[in-house]
């Protein structure tokens, strides 16, 4: 009878533990993050075996609050590939999505500072405690993880420093560094500086010691100085650098000077070399108050776009557009032309060109 008894409490716990695990929140960012890799963009970029990272909350210009997350890859991939005692070493991410609160993903090449150590470095994807974990264990997490990044998010996005935020910045941090991937630490920092320094300051923990100098996520708004530096000495404080080209094909540039109000065009007709060159040959155009004013409505008008990277790659192809309002620049690397707003801003330039262009 007692024997009988136990296994009828054994099963109720079992029954409650299961309906609890039915009813536990789930994170929607979790959702979005899952879904991203079947977007348009995103389907034709993220490789067979890419892992999503971990999400990081991002401001943007126009007041759009949205995540960046990274793919990253294995090495192998397949388990079966593996000897006994091996584990997967982290392969670094080469693909980073802008993620909408609408659901929308777009995905583009990720660009990083030189500085980030060699790929033999990376070492494996979990820390030592978090591959103890059983799958079930590290599903739980994760889903725990993603909601703290949720609502740390709102803390953030709010410029609130008060102590919930303080305490979500806690409860966040120490929830991310026990799951993350401890090699890649310095691709998650550079998804946004902004956020882990301020996660310091509420804080006092820091992500990475000795932040080095990043360039800018794909279509994402970032400082001035975060621009590559062959790009940078070309780029106006106000306007746009346009370049395009391919690997078979003349790489060409024009700049929009929008205080002097200039444009100045130069082609480089050697094949699969840089057209950051200062020294090419340009020529340059007179903008008209009107010229000016178009040029202006169109960078605006790409700046708050999310319909800009190209979602059919046209090979042997690429543009890259440098926006400059002040000190935020956003960058666009379409493979193939651009679309919506910012195919307007491509083409209308190039339609001022002389005639020798």
């Amino acid at each position: 009878m007692l024997k009988k008894a136990l296994i009828i409490l054994i099963m109720a716990v079992v029954i409650v533990v299961i309906i609890a695990m039915m009813f536990k929140s789930q994170s929607s960012l979790l959702t979005i993050v899952k879904n991203a890799r079947y977007s348009p963009t995103c389907e034709k970029m993220v490789p067979m075996g890419g892992i999503a990272g971990y999400p990081i909350p991002l401001k943007i210009a126009n007041g759009e609050r949205i995540y960046q997350a990274f793919f990253f890859g294995l090495n192998p991939s397949y388990p079966g590939a593996l000897t006994p005692g091996q584990e997967p070493q982290l392969v670094p991410p080469a693909i980073v999505a802008e993620l909408h609160l609408d659901g929308t993903a777009l995905c583009s090449r990720l660009i990083t500072s030189p500085e980030i150590k060699p790929l033999a470095d990376y070492g494996p994807r979990f820390s030592s405690e978090a591959n103890k974990l059983s799958t079930g264990a590290f599903d739980s997490h994760k889903n725990d993880l993603y909601l703290a990044i949720e609502r740390v998010a709102k803390f953030y996005f709010a410029d609130d420093n008060g102590q919930n935020a303080k305490d979500s910045a806690n409860n966040f941090f120490d929830q991310f560094t026990y799951l993350f991937e401890p090699g890649l630490k310095q691709f998650y920092y550079e998804l946004n500086p902004d956020f882990w320094q301020w996660l310091e300051k509420l804080t006092g923990k820091k992500l990475v010691e000795e932040a080095v100098a990043s360039t800018p996520t794909v279509g994402v708004t970032k400082g001035l100085d975060k621009v590559p530096e062959e790009a940078r000495a070309l780029l106006p404080r106000n306007g746009a650098l346009i370049v395009s080209g391919g690997l078979l094909s003349s790489s060409r540039r024009v700049i929009a000077d929008l205080d002097k109000k200039t444009l100045t065009f130069t082609v480089n007709p050697t094949p699969n070399t840089s057209v950051y060159n200062s020294s090419l040959h340009s020529d340059q155009a007179q903008l008209t108050n009107e010229q000016a004013g178009q040029i202006t409505a169109l960078i605006n008008d790409t700046f708050t776009s999310t319909n800009t990277i190209n979602q059919r790659p046209v090979p042997d192809f690429d543009i890259i557009l440098f926006l400059a309002r002040n000190n935020s620049v956003k960058v666009i690397d379409s493979f193939g032309p651009a679309v919506g707003p910012a195919q307007k801003l491509y083409e209308y330039v190039w339609n001022l060109a002389p005639a020798n262009f």
